[in-house]
């Protein structure tokens, strides 16, 4: 509640997709945008509210090969809070393969798998030696 009338209301969506946060006016349920996430090639997320009518709050930016970092935002600017180092960019970057695997008794599910960039050309078909 933000002033006995109105309500912040926050969405997160999938990848992609713009996270957000309305205001919601509770009598006449009108909204208004306050905050909606630039995913441009990354995707960001809301991770504190500091002042809402301010308009300030703490973001997390990340892409599929970079770590996460936490970013102020006052009124539209983003100023960079961390300076976070991947450690292990050889697992950040390592390839991504989900597969549909089936269990005796019938049980069907996907199943995530990190391999390592020597062994995609196996899963891919080609030749290795």
């Amino acid at each position: 509640m933000l002033d006995g009338r109105a309500h912040a209301c926050t969405s997160e969506r999938h990848w992609g997709v713009s996270h957000f946060l309305d205001r919601v006016e509770v009598r006449t349920g009108d909204k208004e945008r306050v905050f909606e996430a630039s995913n441009d090639g990354q995707a960001e997320r809301i991770v504190s509210v500091l002042d809402v009518d301010a308009e300030r709050f703490i973001v997390s930016r990340e892409t599929p090969t970079e770590v996460p970092q936490s970013y102020l935002v006052e009124g539209g600017s983003r100023t960079q809070l961390t300076h976070n180092v991947d450690y292990t960019p050889q697992m950040t970057n390592a390839p991504r393969r989900r597969f549909a695997v089936e269990r005796p008794d019938g049980f069907r599910f996907l199943v995530n798998v990190t391999l390592p960039p020597e062994r995609l050309r196996v899963f891919a078909g080609e030749p290795h030696g």
